[in-house]
């Protein structure tokens, strides 16, 4: 799978981990917005990485386990083929 692909683009059950990878890595204590941010800029930083490229988000989660998860889909649509 291509880190170029938008998120969109990718199946519902991976789109719903990025998302709570997403929300885990803005909530977390390491993260120095954690305690300044409200519900709605969460919300909406949320949407904004959810609406990009997966390349987009290797800052701040780890992509790499979802191009493994999607090339393991890939290859296996293509045996079905």
């Amino acid at each position: 799978m291509d880190r170029t692909t938008y998120i969109t683009l990718l199946p519902n059950t991976i789109q719903m981990e990025i998302e709570k990878d997403l929300i885990r890595a803005l909530l977390s204590k390491g993260n120095d917005l954690s305690d300044e941010l409200t519900d709605r800029e969460i919300n909406e930083l949320v949407q904004e990485g959810m609406d990009g490229r997966l390349c987009d988000l290797s800052d701040t989660i780890d992509i790499e386990k979802y191009v493994r998860e999607m090339g393991m889909v890939w290859m296996k649509l293509e045996k079905e083929q």
